[in-house]
């Protein structure tokens, strides 16, 4: 772990593939898949709890262009589902962060944490570049903050996999502008 800290401190970034176990994942991807029969309960005749069928994803899409209201309700539940908690306190992780930032656990406090589904091709949802770390009130200075991305699915080039800027970390606090869409820009 000692290089991995090191290769950190110098890129500002860190990819640590399989820290948290497939059950884990399965588990939250189950919760997603169950939490959307509840919006679509055709779900349950057609996909039979496939998280990976490509027509679960399209009705998802359908359902978010269709229904933006409630698909805002759907999404909004995901964001406080309990494996969730689970999956950022498993102890493989808790282990690397606590390394990572050289603090032990009981200093080291965490929000923000959510579930992002995007869509292909988002640009109401979409930013542009800018410092995650930089805008939580636990780290005032940019300085103090960890963004641990962990993904749901196997993320190709196709769909748009997340895009760091080696050494960022270098440039200090950078305060930016959020930026406006029209309302039906999706």
């Amino acid at each position: 772990m000692k290089t991995n800290i090191k290769f950190f401190q110098k890129n500002g970034y860190l990819i640590i593939k399989n820290c948290i176990s497939k059950k884990s994942i399965n588990q939250i991807q189950k919760s997603i898949y169950l939490r959307a029969t509840k919006y679509l309960p055709k779900l349950n005749k057609i996909y039979s709890g496939n998280f990976y069928n490509s027509d679960f994803h399209a009705n998802l899409l359908e359902f978010r262009k269709k229904n933006p209201q409630g698909f805002g309700s759907f999404y909004d539940s995901i964001q406080k589902n309990f494996l969730l908690y689970k999956i950022l306190c498993e102890s493989n992780l808790s282990k690397i962060i606590s390394q990572i930032m050289k603090k032990d656990l009981s200093q080291i406090s965490f929000n923000g944490e959510n579930v992002r589904m995007d869509a292909p091709f988002d640009k109401k949802n979409s930013l542009g570049w800018h410092q995650d770390r930089a805008y939580y009130f636990q780290n005032r200075d940019g300085n103090r903050g960890l963004v641990c991305w962990l993904p749901l699915i196997n993320i190709t080039p196709k769909i748009g996999p997340l895009k760091v800027c080696q050494k960022s970390h270098e440039l200090g606090l950078i305060i930016t502008k959020k930026k406006k869409y029209k309302k039906k820009e999706f």
